[in-house]
């Protein structure tokens, strides 16, 4: 028996699926062209109860996606809304603070997902199904597989890097030191690729 379609795409997983940057998935969202959400446990708000899979709003999750490791690894939530409903719902007092007895809901970069039919519907408004895999048929510009051995030395090695910035430096580095025409990834191309692995480094620890 085949399994069910995926319920959803991580917001990661989108910029390897569309070859695009974080701060475009968080454009497109704020120009409504599709939700980013996050799923939460039961949570009152007034006399409400909501769970699941919530909307998130873009300024509340936007800092995330900052440059130059001044993103925050978390951000506190301040509304949410039920899919398919207009309103938003306040989830913090007007003075800052959570609702009394209500704890602060906080998520991450790799806790936010856009639901599998917006993600189609998107593709399909966009043309993006059409598109071939630019690697198919072609030779590679940059040796990201050599570049990917290296950096699991790199970490078995010497541990985990600094921080996230160091390690996009690092990997410009051996770029220089490698390629054969002087070409190096953008900072932007290389961080869009480490991004996950250093999320997953990190939340080892």
């Amino acid at each position: 028996m085949a399994l069910p379609p995926r319920a959803y795409y991580s917001v990661v997983e989108l910029t390897y699926r569309w070859e695009c940057s974080l701060h475009d998935l968080m454009g497109w969202a704020a120009v409504e062209k599709f939700d980013i959400m996050t799923m939460l446990p039961s949570v009152r708000v007034g006399e409400a109860c909501i769970s699941g899979f919530v909307v998130v709003s873009v300024p509340d999750v936007f800092p995330l996606v900052r440059p130059y490791s001044r993103a925050p690894e978390e951000v506190r939530l301040e509304r949410v809304r039920v899919p398919n409903t207009p309103d938003w719902l306040d989830l913090g007092a007007e003075d800052g603070r959570a609702s009394k007895g209500q704890k602060a809901i906080t998520v991450r970069i790799d806790d936010l997902l856009v639901l599998t039919q917006d993600v189609h519907s998107f593709e399909a408004a966009h043309d993006l199904l059409r598109r071939p895999a630019s690697h198919i048929g072609a030779t590679a510009r940059y040796d990201w597989e050599n570049m990917y051995v290296s950096q699991i030395l790199r970490v078995y090695e010497r541990g985990i890097p600094a921080s996230q910035s160091s390690w996009v430096e690092e990997v410009q580095d051996w770029f220089a030191e490698h390629s054969a025409d002087g070409n190096v990834p953008d900072e932007r191309t290389i961080r869009r690729r480490l991004t996950p692995i250093w999320s997953a480094l990190r939340a080892q620890d």
